[in-house]
């Protein structure tokens, strides 16, 4: 995280939130004000910079600043934080209170402190005791474990470019989605691996999945031939992720390692 201050909008994550909300919610604002009310922005935003976030998540200094600095540009535009909003910033919070947080922020632990506690107060919220710490790699082994035994629907969901059964596990899968997946994805298909940026260009894409074929054969110390085999796959994709969509069959590794 590029910090310049305590101030919750003081680091660059914040910053990339704040430009967001500048470029495309004050603009909506200032054009047509009756359409751009909380609850369709919050509508715009939880998919990316509101998406719903796991405690442990929070930690990460950069992710919460995303959520402070979008809690701040509503209540500095006189609009009131939607219920779920409210709920998500009022977590980030608390959790960026916990010791261990602040004692990043070294000596401006102080004010950084005293910013946090005034959001709070602006929201309505009141500081939460300290939670009891849990260990990080076993909130995430919980969450790889959960993810493993969905594999052949998430693969099928995939595949057959179908949506996942209503009330399934995956039906909402972000809460059990592996921080790792949502990273993936981001890097794979847009500028430089963010999701606001839009699309990557096809053959930066293109090598992109070249790259984690080579790194995945040699991961699971397959034979150089395979890892080979791998790596054309991804070039002969030419960046075209979706091409299931134009009724384009891709033949299996499988099947293209049996020719």
């Amino acid at each position: 995280m590029g910090t310049w201050g305590t101030d919750l909008l003081d680091n660059d994550a914040a910053a990339d939130a704040v430009g967001y909300w500048n470029e495309f919610v004050a603009h909506g604002l200032a054009v047509e004000p009756a359409f751009w009310t909380a609850e369709r922005i919050y509508d715009l935003l939880r998919v990316s910079y509101l998406r719903n976030t796991a405690d442990a998540n929070l930690t990460d200094a950069d992710r919460a600043s995303e959520i402070l600095a979008v809690g701040v540009m509503f209540l500095d535009a006189g609009l009131t934080l939607p219920e779920r909003a409210l709920d998500l910033v009022a977590r980030a919070a608390n959790v960026q209170l916990e010791r261990a947080q602040l004692r990043e922020w070294g000596t401006g632990s102080r004010r950084r402190r005293v910013a946090l506690e005034s959001l709070l107060a602006r929201i309505g919220r009141e500081p939460m005791p300290a939670r009891k710490r849990v260990d990080p790699e076993q909130l995430e082994l919980r969450k790889w474990r959960a993810w493993s035994k969905h594999y052949a629907e998430l693969v099928h969901c995939a595949i057959a470019l179908v949506a996942p059964a209503k009330g399934s596990a995956i039906d909402n899968y972000s809460d059990i989605e592996p921080p790792l997946v949502r990273s993936l994805d981001y890097l794979v298909r847009n500028k430089e691996g963010n999701r606001e940026l839009g699309a990557a260009n096809g053959e930066i894409v293109k090598h992109r999945l070249m790259a984690l074929a080579c790194s995945l054969g040699v991961y699971l110390e397959l034979p150089e031939q395979e890892v080979l085999v791998l790596i054309s796959l991804a070039e002969e994709g030419k960046g075209e992720i979706y091409r299931r969509r134009m009724g384009v069959m891709i033949p299996t590794l499988r099947e293209r390692l049996a020719t």
